[in-house]
């Protein structure tokens, strides 16, 4: 009978890079926390080794390591035919280090990505749950991926990736436990892989009290004429570039006709790539690049709403609680609903530009309001890391009553 501790979770996240600045990240990180408040977090990142107790960091060990280019990582997936995810971020250097290191026969793993579990063997000893972070449901993801890339060599390793996925997920999928963030993740994958055991890990947020978000709101949001609204992210991403101009062709030309002048856009996050600056200039947008967290909780709480005009899901649910966490309400495409259970008032999921635009007309007073903040705390109070992640310890004790044997300990491990 498999071991059932609860004491000690290892997270491998050879992703991971601090400081946090995509969506990948900033979501192992949360679950690291969060879950630290029920047992002892080991989490194995890029470069670094943290332990958490009670939502805190208690140490932190660094090794070096660098992820590979995305030159490179393109290269390895041709070569290898295996996952581009698997290319980039499972490094020789990343490899030397697990082997470096030992593991507690009774604690638990959590891969985050599937492509980390070609990383299992270093785990072989490790009896206890097998859990496999899925952050997308990776088809999709991939698809449309393939569906902005330019040339025929990058299309080329997107359909391995696919592929590689693909052949896993079909020889594996009993293996593991599957922890999706949504529910319409963990729906697409059931209906593909119906041997797949789910669970939900939602994302969370780290949530300050209602007290600091009021104060930082009056702080920063200064009574005017211009309508300021924003796009949070990570900037040198094709998704995000995808997103903006999706926006650009959908929704900016009727904001623009409405508001005219008086309306003011700020794109907000990390290493923004060459289109995307270019795009700025072209359209006279305001780009925000490389921030500390002060400046960038100023940037986003300085605006009147901000927004998440994708038009798939991939990437979508923090830049959601980014935008709420901070007193800011969203616009958002409808795509990205599946994603959340409801929404304030303030809010909107829709892909009519003329329904944004009227959503802020009706809020345009009430942006400046306490009682605008406090109906958006409620709301983001409900996802804090610790309850998300408690909900998922839930799950585990639930299936744990319901059978005697959850997963039995398999060696999967491919080498590059």
């Amino acid at each position: 009978m498999q071991q059932q501790s609860q004491n000690t979770w290892y997270i491998i996240a050879p992703h991971l890079v601090y400081p946090l600045r995509n969506g990948a990240d900033l979501y192992a990180d949360g679950v690291a926390k969060g879950m630290s408040y029920r047992a002892e977090i080991v989490l194995i990142g890029a470069a670094t080794i943290k332990r958490f107790r009670n939502g805190v960091m208690v140490s932190e060990e660094k090794f070096f390591n660098q992820l590979r280019s995305k030159l490179m990582a393109t290269l390895f997936t041709l070569f290898t035919k295996r996952s581009y995810q698997e290319s980039k971020f499972n490094t020789f250097l990343f490899r030397r280090m697990l082997s470096k290191l030992s593991f507690e026969p009774d604690a638990n793993i959590a891969f985050s990505f599937i492509s980390s579990v070609a990383l299992a063997d270093y785990f072989s000893q490790v009896k206890g749950y097998k859990v496999v972070l899925t952050h997308n449901f990776d088809i999709a993801y991939f698809s449309n991926l393939r569906d902005g890339l330019q040339y025929g060599l990058q299309k080329r390793a997107i359909d391995y990736s696919i592929e590689d996925v693909d052949a896993f997920l079909r020889e594996h999928q009993g293996n593991y436990l599957f922890a999706h963030n949504n529910e319409s993740d963990r729906d697409n994958y059931a209906h593909l892989y119906p041997k797949m055991q789910h669970a939900l890990f939602k994302v969370g947020v780290d949530t300050p009290t209602l007290d600091t978000v009021l104060k930082i709101r009056s702080k920063y949001l200064v009574p005017g004429n211009v309508l300021r609204i924003c796009f949070t992210g990570y900037l040198n991403g094709v998704q995000n570039l995808e997103a903006l101009q999706h926006f650009e062709s959908k929704f900016w030309p009727a904001l623009q006709k409405v508001f005219g002048k008086h309306v003011a856009f700020y794109v907000i996050g990390s290493s923004p790539s060459q289109p995307l600056k270019e795009m700025v200039e072209r359209l006279g947008w305001n780009l925000r690049a490389d921030l500390d967290d002060e400046q960038f909780t100023a940037e986003v709480a300085s605006c009147h709403y901000s927004v998440l005009p994708f038009p798939y899901t991939s990437g979508t649910k923090h830049k959601l609680f980014t935008s709420v966490a901070r007193g800011v309400p969203f616009l958002a495409t409808s795509c990205i609903a599946a994603q959340a259970d409801s929404i304030p008032e303030s809010c909107l999921f829709s892909d009519d530009a003329a329904e944004w635009v009227d959503c802020i007309k009706n809020n345009r007073e009430a942006l400046y309001t306490d009682a605008l903040v406090m109906d958006l705390h409620r709301y983001i109070s409900g996802f804090s890391w610790q309850r998300v992640a408690g909900d998922f310890f839930t799950q585990l004790e639930t299936e744990s009553r319901q059978q005697s044997v959850i997963y039995e300990d398999v060696e999967v491990a491919k080498e590059i």
